[in-house]
């Protein structure tokens, strides 16, 4: 076990580093790949892994792979040695997809199935496109995919050669021989169009079962790419639009070539519409001029010993600028998701993350682990514990703590938390916490701190959004009018304004290019927001109304084992219906420990808005949410105080309460009670918590 926390089930492949499958003890759930690089690399590899990292975080599309977070390995178990293993390595930890190369799949005997791995490596590219990136190393060893009888996903890895387009380095990578496009080996400047390239390569090895020449020698292979004629027969497998296809991919003038992936749909008549809501995306973190410069004199002013609280509503952008300050600054720690699980395991998590981040050196370790140690003899432990073993953690190197969604936590993880924070502060370590201004605050709790509140863009800030964000052919000018006029331009309402006007076939992708309908767009003003949204689930069925009704109720996120114990209250085909509600922009796509329900808050509203019995429709679900073990007992009381079932409201929490009590975590008892004193309960239960509060209080 690496760490004391990832066992090493398997090696999963290996090349400039190695990928293993395996285990996270933290989050027992789901399986995990974790991408290792030997410490004895150079500078330049170092900074490849680094770069691969960096994007993976920032891409945000179905068929790439996620990433989580990174670290170096300290711990090394010997088993884990006899698999190259060593002290210092450093690694990221990826989603696990459990398939096989593309390679192996015998499309000859589902010749169907290739329409559908053109569809999603053609909306893969069209995403990375738009979004100013090539990829630049589009192969069969990077492509994963999992194969049924009549479908098959796939998935893109490796990520290491990839480049904005508007920053390419002077001497590009070349990638593998096999795939590489006519202007590479010229030294022309490149664009998008290499990736097309080697994506009609890819085709022709599936379609004909061999490469277009038969040359091995490295340089043979690139002579054949300037100057060969390729051979191009009928198959009787793959149709004429198939092979047309790949004739017009693989022109070597690039000027007569395939020009953009989108063609591709219209080229081999493909259905666009499973696919151009994952077009938009935004990667390039724009203006924030004023939290920037709050941050920066926060940060580098070593005489500050405050808290820095910054606060913004879901879709503000805060969790974008919570992952750039963690780029920004090397030695900074990013908590942005903990398990569900005990308060002592959760601070054993946050603990683990700092001990073993990347900025932590091997000679620096030994006093770090041996704080660490002070965690692992228990689940839950006292706060003195945690406050002396964190206090020794702080002692071995200055660090960034940055939590986000810091008032989503657990009361008990909080209330430690405040304890903990002085013995951060006075070491030099940074405080910052990022809160969701939907929730209740946490600040009244810390007495040094300062708080900033997240603006949106400023209307000048949106032609360089858009400029940064996307390809030239992106219909800026236009996006840009119309943002400036319906949109609030919190950078996470922009991306859902876009998506809004795709789904709603304003903004249209066609093989012409991307445009603006411009007599729709005029008729925005007199269309409301509510109306966009009744558009879009006019012809959802009953089920999944059904399934956004209850989640909109819900104001806790959720884990996907917990989503369906609920739901399967409702419908027997739930993971089917999240999938759809997925496709169509309505469910943000699940993480592997949460699932956070409805995509933004303005839809949210909208949908419980529309509910006719809110009393009965949370009565139900404080029925079902109470029976599943360990559900947030706070969500079940505020079900039953919804549904108007008081009693059962304040008995739901007693074992929290005396959880609480155990723990002294007073703030949280008196938050508790302060609420539970207002609820009109029965004369018994009234009396009873009047009592225990004044315990309390004495």
């Amino acid at each position: 076990m690496i760490n004391g926390r990832f066992n090493l089930i398997k090696l999963l492949g290996e090349g400039r580093s190695k990928v293993f499958l395996c285990e996270d003890r933290f989050f027992p759930s789901q399986k995990y790949a974790v991408k290792v690089l030997s410490s004895h690399t150079n500078k330049e590899e170092e900074e490849t892994f680094y770069h691969e990292y960096t994007l993976l975080k920032i891409f945000s599309h179905p068929n790439i792979i996620k990433a989580y977070e990174s670290g170096t390995i300290l711990e090394v178990g010997a088993d884990d040695k006899a698999l190259g293993i060593a002290r210092g390595n450093r690694f990221f930890i990826l989603e696990y997809f459990d398939g096989q190369s593309l390679l192996d799949v015998d499309f000859n005997a589902h010749p169907t199935l290739l329409s559908k791995v053109i569809g999603q490596i053609g909306s893969f590219l069209s995403y990375l496109h738009l979004a100013k990136y090539l990829y630049l190393d589009l192969k069969f060893e990077n492509i994963l995919c999992i194969q049924s009888k009549n479908d098959i996903i796939i998935k893109i890895v490796d990520f290491g050669l990839t480049q904005r387009a508007d920053a390419l380095l002077q001497n590009i990578q070349r990638g593998t021989a096999y795939y590489i496009a006519p202007e590479i080996l010229q030294n022309k400047n490149i664009d998008h169009r290499v990736d097309l390239y080697a994506l009609g390569i890819l085709l022709y090895r599936i379609v004909y079962g061999k490469f277009p020449f038969t040359a091995v020698d490295e340089l043979k292979i690139y002579q054949s790419h300037l100057e060969e004629e390729f051979v191009f027969i009928d198959s009787k497998y793959f149709s004429s639009p198939v092979i047309k296809c790949i004739v017009k991919l693989l022109k070597k003038n690039r000027e007569e070539r395939t020009q953009s992936a989108l063609q591709l749909f219209y080229d081999l008549d493909l259905p666009l519409e499973n696919h151009y809501l994952d077009f938009v995306s935004s990667t390039q973190f724009i203006g924030r001029q004023s939290e920037s410069a709050v941050l920066a004199a926060y940060i580098e002013n070593k005489e500050r010993n405050d808290i820095l609280f910054l606060q913004g509503m879901q879709n503000s952008g805060k969790s974008s600028l919570a992952e750039k300050l963690s780029r920004d600054y090397q030695n900074s720690v990013l908590i942005s998701r903990v398990p569900s699980e005990s308060p002592g395991v959760i601070l054993q998590y946050i603990a683990s993350r700092i001990v073993f981040s990347s900025f932590m050196q091997n000679e620096e370790s030994g006093k770090a682990l041996e704080a660490l140690q002070m965690f692992k003899k228990e689940r839950d432990l006292n706060i003195e514990t945690f406050i002396a073993a964190f206090a020794e953690i702080c002692k071995v190197k200055n660090f960034i703590l940055i939590i986000d969604d810091f008032n989503l936590l657990d009361d008990v993880v909080k209330e430690v938390l405040y304890h903990i924070f002085p013995a951060l502060q006075v070491t030099g370590c940074k405080i910052v916490l990022f809160e969701d201004q939907a929730v209740s605050s946490s600040v009244e709790a810390v007495p040094n701190k300062t708080e900033h509140q997240l603006s949106p863009l400023l209307p000048g800030d949106i032609p360089l959004f858009l400029k940064e964000n996307y390809a030239g052919y992106f219909p800026q000018k236009q996006l840009a009018s119309l943002l400036e006029k319906f949109a609030d331009l919190f950078p996470g309402n922009i991306l859902l304004f876009l998506n809004e006007l795709v789904a709603n076939k304003i903004l249209i992708f066609s093989h012409e290019g991307i445009s603006v309908d411009e007599e729709i767009s005029g008729k925005l003003s007199s269309v409301s927001q509510g109306a966009l949204f009744k558009k879009r689930i006019a012809h959802l069925s009953k089920k999944e109304k059904a399934v956004l009704a209850l989640l909109s109720a819900v104001d806790v996120e959720l884990n996907l084992e917990q989503t369906k114990t609920i739901l399967k209250n409702f419908t027997d085909d739930t993971e089917a219906i999240l999938s759809c509600l997925q496709k169509k922009n309505l469910l943000r796509m699940p993480t592997p420990n949460s699932f956070n329900h409805l995509i933004y808050s303005g839809l949210k509203f909208f949908i419980y808005s529309g509910i006719a019995d809110k009393v009965g429709h949370h009565k139900k679900i404080a029925s079902i949410v109470h029976a599943i073990p360990g559900f947030f007992p706070n969500e079940v009381s505020r079900h039953y105080e919804l549904g108007e079932e008081f009693d059962e409201a304040y008995l739901c929490l007693k074992t929290e309460i005396n959880r609480a009590s155990e723990l002294s975590a007073f703030l949280y008892l008196t938050k508790i009670f302060s609420r539970l004193i207002k609820l009109p309960l029965s004369e018994k239960y009234a009396i009873e918590v009047r009592k225990v509060f004044l315990q309390i209080l004495q």
